[in-house]
This record gives structure tokens, sequence and C-alpha cells, in this order.
């Protein structure tokens, strides 16, 4: 994502309108790609759970249930499975973190634009005119 100068309020109307849209596209690309690892986790975690109750029937002569537990926790299959979870969560999880910052530096930058269109029109909203003495 593009990096947000130290000197924004020094940035001229174009500089500032062309950062604000790319910045607005990388919003919108990071919730994509945050929405699709969502999907992906709900997926894997579907699969790990499908392949739990295929070794749970695979192995359900054994009467103790924690017993069957453990088998379920020490097979490689499910071990593959839950590995494919929490990596695809941990990808998840960072995308949500870059979207979050990314999403921050969207904010700022609308501040800014509402700021420089707030002193055109004089220094003061006009909300804060209508209400104001």
């Amino acid at each position: 994502p593009p990096a947000i100068p130290k000197g924004l309020t020094r940035l001229d109307e174009e500089e500032l309108m062309d950062l604000f849209r790319r910045v607005n596209e990388w919003v919108k690309y990071l919730k994509l790609q945050l929405t699709a690892a969502e999907v992906d986790v709900t997926q894997a975690k579907t699969r790990r759970g499908r392949a739990g109750a295929a070794i749970m029937v695979e192995n359900r002569g054994e009467r103790a249930v924690s017993t069957q537990k453990a088998l379920v926790d020490s097979d490689p299959r499910f071990q593959e499975q839950d590995d494919l979870v929490q990596e695809i969560y941990g990808y998840a999880k960072f995308v949500e973190a870059l979207h979050s910052q990314v999403d921050s530096d969207l904010f700022h930058l609308s501040r800014e634009i509402t700021r420089r269109s707030d002193a055109e029109r004089g220094g003061r909203s006009t909300r804060a005119r209508r209400y104001t003495p």
C-alpha cells in the first residue's frame, strides 16, 4: 500500500486526491482478500471436521470417547487438516491487520480532505454555522 507522508498537509489537491484514490483501491482489494481468506478458513475447518469424523468412525470400537478423541488428534490425516486451518487462519489475521491499517490511513486522508473543504468555506463547516450563533 502507498505510504502516507508525514507532511500530509503539504500535499497539493491533486496529490492528495491521487493518494486517496490509491489507498481506497488498496482498502477494497484487502477487503476482498480478507473475505476470501475467511471463506477459506471456514472451508478448512469443515474439511478438518470431516476428517475427524471419518477417523472417529474408523475407531468406533473404542468405548471411551476420550480415547476416540485422542486417536483423532494423533492421526496424521487430522493433523494435516488442522495445520492447514492454522496456516489459513494466520493468513486471514495478517490480511485483517493490514486492512485495518490501510483503512485507518484512508480515514486520515478523508479527514484532511474534509479539513481543506471546511477551510475553503471560511473555516467552519456548514453544520457548525447552523447550530452556533
